[in-house]
């Protein structure tokens, strides 16, 4: 991913004059710097709000059965996050990069360890533990019922007629 958005930026954004306009240039650096310049809290959280947003988008998308209802599952947590301004770590890795090339101010360490970092373990948190986790817990504990209730039912009929007394 990270190679991904490198030269996606570089041949697609970079090289090629896409953002040929001053006000796109510095508009790509204000957003590098701004996403690198926040504190390690703030991207970690933005990190898991983002990532509970896309895999809640996946997991909407799935449970869709026509395309426009899955178009419509991705696009509206998706444009969600981004219109919150939360830190994915893929797109920071393309904003960030890009902004780079057009002449932020920003260092590798920067880059790696005060923007990247926390926004992975807020990605991880907010898309394994929020909603991954939780659809496991839930879907293995209905299994586990399931699976308790069955056998119950399949106990001879002195069980499970009513008694009177």
């Amino acid at each position: 991913n990270f190679l991904g958005c490198v030269c996606w930026a570089y041949f697609m954004s970079y090289l090629s004059d896409a953002i040929d306009d001053a006000g796109a240039r510095d508009l790509a650096i204000s957003v590098a710097y701004k996403k690198v310049h926040q504190t390690w809290g703030q991207i970690l959280l933005k990190g898991i709000g983002a990532n509970f947003m896309v895999c809640l988008s996946v997991w909407q998308a799935t449970c869709a059965e026509e395309v426009a209802g899955k178009v419509l599952a991705l696009w509206f947590p998706v444009a969600g996050f981004v219109a919150m301004g939360f830190d994915h770590v893929i797109a920071n890795q393309f904003f960030i990069a890009l902004g780079m090339m057009f002449g932020a101010d920003i260092s590798m360490k920067q880059f790696f360890f005060e923007a990247l970092l926390p926004a992975t373990i807020g990605n991880a948190i907010g898309g394994g533990l929020f909603v991954g986790a939780v659809y496991w817990y839930v879907f293995d504990s209905m299994n586990k019922t399931q699976s308790f209730l069955v056998p119950l039912r399949r106990l001879p009929y002195v069980f499970n007629e009513k008694r009177t007394a």
